[in-house]
Formats: C-alpha cells, sequence, structure tokens
C-alpha cells in the first residue's frame, strides 16, 4: 500500500484521502484503494439516465436509417434492457424515424421483429431515393 501510495502521486493521494476519509489511504488495502480509485475515475453507470439518452434518440434531418440503427444500437448497449433489448430497439426505430411513410409502414406490421423493421426500413428509404433520383433526371 505504501508503495503505491507513493508511486501514484501527490494529486492522487490527495484525491484518495478525500475519498476515504475519514480514515487515511494507508489505514486501507490496496483493493480498498483500488476500488475507491476505480469508482471514482469511472462513475458507475445511471441505468435510468442511459435509458433516458436512448429514449430521446431520435434520426436527425439527413441520417441514413442504416446510421439511425447503429446509433440506437449504441444507446442500448449500455441501457441493460436483457430480454427485453429486441422490443426495446424496434420501438425506438419506429418512433425515432423521421419519414412518417415508412413509420405508417412498420405500424401496419403485425408481430413486427426489429430485424424486419429495419429490412424494411431500409428498403422503403433506398426506394425513395431511387425514385427521387428518376424523377431528377
Amino acid at each position: 500500500v505504501s508503495l503505491f501510495i507513493t508511486l501514484a502521486g501527490p494529486e492522487i493521494y490527495n484525491i484518495l484521502r478525500n475519498l476515504v476519509s475519514p480514515r487515511t489511504p494507508s489505514q486501507l488495502s490496496f483493493e480498498e484503494l483500488k476500488t475507491s480509485i476505480e469508482g471514482y475515475y469511472n462513475p458507475a453507470v445511471s441505468e435510468i439516465g442511459e435509458r433516458f439518452i436512448f429514449h430521446k434518440c431520435v434520426q436527425k434531418p439527413g441520417q441514413f436509417v442504416s446510421d439511425y440503427i447503429v446509433e440506437i444500437k449504441k444507446f442500448a448497449s449500455t441501457c441493460n434492457f436483457g430480454a427485453f433489448l429486441e422490443s426495446a430497439l424496434r420501438d425506438r426505430l419506429v418512433c425515432g424515424l423521421s419519414n412518417d411513410n415508412i413509420q405508417k409502414r412498420l405500424l401496419s406490421k403485425q408481430d413486427l421483429s426489429f430485424t424486419d423493421a429495419c429490412k424494411i426500413a431500409i428498403g422503403c428509404e433506398l426506394a425513395d431515393q431511387q425514385v427521387k433520383m428518376m424523377s431528377d433526371q
């Protein structure tokens, strides 16, 4: 412990001293010091906060559906959805899409999986782009 405290330097020592007060760092084991400093530098993630971010995520103007899917998957990875993950992703995809026509198409489907929702949304977006390209010519 004393070697760790010495090698950590004065800045880390001051942080540790404040974290473990009223005890002193030298009164703790290496594992206790390690846990304290890890908790300080890597605070526990708030599940509610992460889910808040996930549920506020909507497709940005000009963002491709495929990029939006990647974004919601990234946000979902820290939400601890467990068995609810596929449903949460599907719902966020449908609710967060900026294209009303794609939303309507997805909402009309019974027993829609996240995978199928992704395929349909990407397919509709590609079809819209192709129609736009053909009408521009």
